[in-house]
């Protein structure tokens, strides 16, 4: 059925792109071009569903878009934590967030590992949150 809803489709347009260059061409020295051009769309286009056989098997992969998805979520979250402690004035060198799945297959950040000379205390107060993830203040 999905064969010839897609045949069905592919024939409108191919019929609409002939009838609008038929419009655009009425008369003239462009119109026996026009007409021959048609034919040959209209004929490539038949062509090209029946060689196939009516076999249209493209099934698009929707892993990469997850992959991707799990990239930006972190990326977004670092980004907040970065301006967080940048708001607060914490200098630091380095972030680094370290996630995982949970059973659901939802993104769950673990822990963030911060390197700064600032204390602990000072960076607990503005990204902790001890039920959510572990914050570990590396100083150096």
């Amino acid at each position: 059925m999905k064969e010839l809803s897609a045949f069905i489709i592919s024939f409108c347009i191919v019929c609409s792109v002939v009838g609008g260059l038929g419009i655009i061409f009425p008369s003239g020295k462009m119109k026996k071009s026009v007409e021959f051009i048609s034919v040959i769309f209209i004929i490539a286009s038949f062509l090209g569903i029946f060689c196939i056989g009516f076999k249209f098997d493209y099934k698009p992969s929707f892993d990469d878009f997850d992959v991707v998805s799990e990239a930006s979520d972190v990326d977004i979250t670092t980004e907040i934590f970065k301006n967080a402690l940048k708001n607060n004035n914490v200098d630091f060198e380095k972030m680094t967030i370290i996630k995982d799945k949970n059973e659901f297959g939802s993104i769950v950040i673990s822990k963030v590992i911060l390197y700064t000379k600032e204390p602990r205390e000072k960076i607990m107060k503005i990204i902790g949150n001890g039920a959510e993830y572990e914050v570990e203040v590396i100083n150096d």
